[in-house]
């Protein structure tokens, strides 16, 4: 009996085969491309391994091993070079890439303080002679009050630092002028401030002391002339006395304190002049005077006053002139005519910004009432 083949098996292992070759063949194919792409791929960073390789060693080389004297360019501009007194000074400079701190000082000068403000920041009091970190500011503003003499010369400097070490420094100069005061200040021809008329409200400054020294200089002048007669020689010049006045130096740095004293009652004659009572009488011209004086080291802000007459009659005053250090106010409050009342205190009240002692702003004396 003759057996012939399956011929559907035979088809089947014919398709089999033919699958499995195909299979290798694209097995290889995957093979030869990855192996081209890697290939590819270690050239490409090959071929960039020494420029990667001086970028880190150009980072780590400027952590790690800077030269601290290395120089650093370090150019310091201002938009001004005068300015007047308490004016706002705008202050810059170039930012260089070196990495490091900025700092800001200004030498010591008599009479003078600088304010100073970061970006993005209030202004602050700062010390001569130290330096204030600015970190990576590249400008300033600075606020510049100069109290003693007209015109002053102001040093500031600019420094760039790191690790506590000067990369840079700058220095420059400004000019301020202060038009209040005279260009020599120990020969003051006027000493006296013109006196201010508000309402019913008068203010004097007093003069500094004179000592008198008429009757002094006549005994003097005798006895020279006696002595020409008798000895018939010829008489030596007479010294005229020198009169110094000075102009009060407020301490931009010092402190306020304005002291109320000489407080009193009484009324004001025919021709203008306070006479102390320590009494107000009824339906007449009657008037308060107390003087105010500035014992601190520096000017004052502008100050007023409250006054409480009898214990129900207050008066509310104005602005009153700022005062400068040891300078002093006289002030005469005239009062309108007060009706019946009893015997009771009268108080002075004066207020101004930052008095470093407000204990001696206050005084009250007891007032007698007459008909």
């Amino acid at each position: 009996m003759v057996v012939f083949p399956n011929m559907n098996n035979l088809e089947t292992n014919e398709n089999s085969q033919h699958k499995s070759s195909f299979a290798k063949f694209l097995i290889i194919i995957i093979i030869l491309l990855l192996l081209a792409g890697s290939a590819w791929g270690a050239v490409k960073i090959v071929k960039n391994f020494p420029e990667t390789f001086s970028h880190l060693a150009s980072i780590a080389d400027t952590v790690y091993n800077y030269d601290p004297t290395e120089e650093v360019s370090l150019v310091v501009k201002t938009d001004r070079e005068v300015i007047n007194n308490g004016e706002i000074l705008s202050v810059w400079w170039n930012n260089s890439n070196t990495s490091g701190n900025y700092s800001f000082s200004y030498s010591c000068q008599d009479g003078v303080a600088i304010d100073l403000k970061v970006p993005n920041s209030d202004f602050v009091s700062i010390n001569c002679d130290n330096s204030y970190n600015l970190d990576q500011a590249n400008h300033i503003e600075l606020k510049v009050d100069s109290e003693k003499w007209r015109f002053t010369d102001v040093n500031f400097s600019i420094s760039h630092i790191r690790n506590n070490t000067n990369l840079a420094v700058s220095s420059d100069k400004i000019t301020v002028v202060n038009s209040q005061l005279s260009t020599i200040n120990n020969d003051y021809e006027n000493n006296t401030e013109p006196t201010t008329d508000n309402d019913d409200v008068s203010i004097s400054n007093t003069e500094p002391a004179i000592s008198d020294s008429s009757e002094e200089n006549t005994n003097t002048n005798e006895e020279v002339a006696t002595e020409e007669i008798t000895n018939n020689h010829k008489p030596a010049p007479v010294q005229q006395p020198i009169y110094t006045y000075a102009i009060p130096v407020s301490d931009p740095n010092g402190t306020i304190d304005l002291v109320l004293s000489n407080v009193a009652t009484g009324y004001i004659n025919e021709i203008g002049i306070f006479i102390e009572t320590n009494e107000i009488k009824q339906d007449s011209a009657n008037a308060v005077k107390f003087t105010v004086h500035n014992i601190g080291t520096k000017t004052s802000e502008d100050w007023f006053f409250t006054a409480d007459v009898l214990g129900n009659t207050v008066f509310n005053s104005r602005d009153q002139k700022s005062l400068k250090p040891n300078e002093r106010s006289t002030i005469i409050i005239q009062l309108p005519a007060i009706k019946e009342q009893k015997n009771s205190n009268t108080a002075i009240h004066i207020t101004t910004d930052n008095d470093r002692n407000i204990n001696n702003n206050y005084l009250s004396i007891f007032t007698t009432f007459t008909k």
